[in-house]
């Protein structure tokens, strides 16, 4: 049976974007992992035209959901 809870840790990379010359999928080249809470960086590279795309991935799930209400409290 699969546990939920143990795959946690785990990173969810991104959705691959495509590629802003050639509208291709992008291929996931890199996922550099980060501390302190900050999530990891996806790199992407379009093999065809040689564009290359950076991102952050998903940040921690304990971070609130909507920033402004806490910005209000």
């Amino acid at each position: 049976m699969w546990n939920k809870s143990a795959n946690k840790t785990a990173p969810h990379p991104p959705r691959a974007p495509r590629c802003f010359g050639c509208s291709r999928p992008m291929h996931l080249v890199r996922r550099t992992p980060r501390f302190g809470g900050l999530p990891d960086l996806y790199t992407f590279e379009c093999r065809v035209c040689g564009v290359w795309h950076i991102e952050e991935g998903d940040a921690a799930e304990d971070q609130p959901a909507d920033l402004a209400a806490v910005l209000a409290a």
